[in-house]
This record gives structure tokens, sequence and C-alpha cells, in this order.
């Protein structure tokens, strides 16, 4: 079998050919493409401006003196300022508030949220960024599931100080052995932007359950671990919290039934009909060689057969290839990255 970061990898070599990526007008809509890492960085803005709005009515309400206003609007301690905590696999969406905390979005630091494959965590709290070598482990947050993160090489470059030559050379290095380790003075920039926490399955479950008891709020599994994260990493409980959501939790119903019991999903939770009916509708994929010149054939031979023209192809893919393995060309895990059709979730506690 194949996963996530065999794909991924394959969908950049080819992007990388020039001449085949033209040829075929080649675009992709996860955070590979820097416009999606753009359009994520206006959810920091938002959500410190409606946590601002929010600060003021509640201070409205309890009568505070204006001094003691001025403190909670503008703060003055690490402990009043805003955390986002951001779930993610790829990179792509907390980079984005990496960005947006460097234009000036008023935000006191980041909370890498992983799953299981906690490549990103163990970064963080130890400078070495290592691929498991059995890969990724499915996980109930299964967009999550990713051992190589392509946004996260961007955020290096920004820790090496804009240092191309040693960014590259680290990446070479994790694509040569599987690994590198950060010098310090990299590590100890990295560990100043964010810090990371890594969810298991017990604690995303508890953490759907809490809130579905406490609220009535269903947190889909991926934002779950963002939650989680957010409680348990940010300084202090007064520390005002943002938790980015990912997806609508109807996506994931098995991670939701596991959590709050299948009785109480189907008797106490409105069935979200459009979602669930996709579910059951037949699903089309193409099963091919995990290789590059696989993909690369298929794609040939599926824009020529469009366009009416010959199935061959010259000169599909000119660089080195991983071994021959099987892989989906299309996923079918209902799930991909953090997507921009929700608006932040904004969690006091």
């Amino acid at each position: 079998g194949a996963e996530f970061d065999d794909c991924q990898k394959i969908v950049k070599y080819l992007f990388a050919d020039e001449q085949f990526r033209a040829k075929h007008s080649l675009g992709a809509v996860n955070s590979i493409n820097w416009a999606r890492i753009v359009a994520q960085i206006t959810y920091y803005f938002y959500a410190a401006f409606q946590v601002d709005k929010l600060r003021e009515k509640q201070n409205n309400n309890q009568h505070q003196t204006p001094e003691e206003r001025k403190t909670v609007l503008q703060p003055q301690t690490a402990l009043d300022a805003l955390w986002f905590s951001v779930p993610t696999g790829n990179f792509g969406d907390i980079l984005a508030g990496w960005y947006a905390k460097q234009m000036g979005c008023p935000c006191g630091g980041l909370i890498v949220a992983t799953n299981q494959n906690d490549i990103l965590c163990r970064f963080f709290e130890t400078g070495s960024y290592s691929r498991p070598v059995q890969g990724a482990t499915p996980t109930l947050a299964p967009s999550m599931d990713i051992c190589v993160s392509s946004n996260f090489e961007r955020f290096v470059f920004h820790c090496a100080q804009d240092n191309a030559h040693q960014c590259k050379q680290l990446m070479a290095d994790f694509e040569n052995t599987g690994s590198f380790l950060a010098p310090d003075d990299l590590f100890q920039i990295a560990k100043s932007h964010a810090v990371a926490d890594s969810v298991n399955e017990s604690r995303l479950l508890a953490t759907i359950k809490h809130w579905f008891q406490n609220t009535d709020y269903v947190l889909d599994p991926h934002t779950a671990i963002g939650v989680a994260s957010g409680l348990t990493k940010r300084p202090s409980t007064r520390t005002p919290l943002v938790c980015l959501a990912c997806a609508h939790h109807a996506k994931f119903p098995e991670a939701v039934a596991k959590a709050i019991g299948k009785n109480t999903l189907e008797n106490n939770v409105p069935n979200e009909k459009p979602l669930t009916d996709l579910l059951t509708l037949p699903k089309r994929n193409a099963v091919v060689h995990n290789s590059i010149s696989a993909v690369a054939d298929y794609i040939h031979k599926t824009m020529a057969e469009r366009h009416g023209g010959a199935t061959s192809h010259e000169n599909a893919d000119p660089v080195n290839e991983p071994p021959a393995k099987r892989a989906k060309t299309e996923t079918e895990n209902g799930a991909d990255q953090p997507s921009s059709a929700e608006a932040p979730k904004v969690t006091e506690a």
C-alpha cells in the first residue's frame, strides 16, 4: 500500500517538471499552492478582531474600571495575549498563522496540534525532524496522517533566517536519510514561534465527548485535536484561545460515534443529510503503481483520451523514482487539509 506522503511526493516531482506541468496545466488546491496559504492568513486577523470585540463586551458587562479595561484590551503580559491552536499535518494552516503574526496580527503564540503522527511535535521538542521507518500510522483524524509536511520546509527557511543554502542542505539530509537535526540557533528560533503537542486516540475521543456533553457542539476529530492541544499548551487558563476548525463532524461518523456512542449520535445529533448522502455515493478512483512514471502515464493517457488524441506519452519523467508500490490517485478518507469553508471557532475557557 501507499500513503499521503507517497502521493504528495509524486505530485511535487510532477510540478517540478516544467514541461509536464505546462502541457497538462497542473494546479494544486492544497497548501502546496502558495495561494492557499495567503487565503488562510485572513483567518487569524478575523479571529483576533472577534476576540477583541468579545473582550470589550465582557468588560462592559462586568463594569470594570477604565484601567482594567485597558489592561485587557491592550495586553501587557504574555498571559494576556491571544493564542492560536491549529490542527496540522502538512503545516499549511499554521504556517499561515506564522505569516499573520509577522504581519502584525495580535498573537501571543501558536500551538502545533498533531495526532499520533508526531514528526512535527518531536521537532519542536527535540530539534530532530525524523520520519518513522514504518511511515504514517492510520488514525481517526486521517487528514493529519502525514509524516512529511510539505510546508515545513518554508518554515525551516525562515528559521534559518532565510538562508536558502542551509535550508536546502537540511532538506537534502532529510530526503537522503529520513531525518535532520536542526542547528541550535535554528531550533531556538523555531521554538520561539510555536509549541507543539501530540494527541492520541483516547484524548481525541474524550475531547469530542466532553464538548458535546457540556456545550452540545460536535467536534470533528481533527478540530478536537486542536482543542485538546490548545487547552493543554496555552500558558494559562486566563490566556484567550482560538482553535481553528477543520471540517464538519458529519464527514467522520465513525469517530464521533466512538466518542459519544452510536445511539447518541443517531438520536441526539441532527442528521446532516447533504453530507451523509455523499458517503453513500460510488467512489471513483484509479489504482496505479506508486511511481512517478506510472502517475505521469495515467495523466497522459487520461488527458489524451479526453482530447481524442493518442494514449502514449513522451519523456514522462526525468527524475529518480521511489520503489514501486501501489497507490490510489485519489484519497478516500473524506477530508483534505483544514478548509476555508468554516470560520475559526473562538474558545474562551
